[in-house]
């Protein structure tokens, strides 16, 4: 897989795709053929991986998993979780917050709604 990145440029508040990576100059070129320094941005990697609707999901991402499953306590019954999460990268796995387990797990049922730098309040309450 060829790395891919977009960037949340601090000054606009917008993100753009990542076009190029100067790691010896801390540079980077977004899709519109501006430059940022690395300072003036956040990178978003992207996971490699698609939700239930096809968007790919990055980095950063918000996603809500809306999933019912077997009660693990009693063996018996079931439970649903329908709760916005950010993607995160730990122990080298993109994962949701409060999970062990890799997002490729959760696929069927991720939708991505928005990313934690413009849409911050989709994670407020939780």
């Amino acid at each position: 897989m060829i790395p891919k990145f977009k960037a949340f440029i601090n000054a606009t508040k917008q993100i753009e795709d990542v076009t190029l990576i100067h790691f010896d100059s801390r540079l980077i070129k977004v899709s519109t053929g501006e430059w940022y320094v690395f300072e003036d941005i956040i990178l978003m990697q992207s996971t490699g991986l698609r939700d239930k609707n096809g968007v790919e999901i990055f980095e950063g991402d918000i996603v809500n998993v809306d999933r019912t499953f077997r009660n693990p306590m009693t063996g018996s019954g079931t439970l649903t979780l329908n709760k916005n999460f950010e993607v995160i990268f730990v122990n080298g796995m993109f994962t949701r917050e409060g999970s062990i387990m890799g997002i490729d797990k959760d696929l069927e049922c991720l939708t991505v709604i928005g990313n934690i730098y413009e849409n911050p309040g989709l994670l407020e309450g939780v």
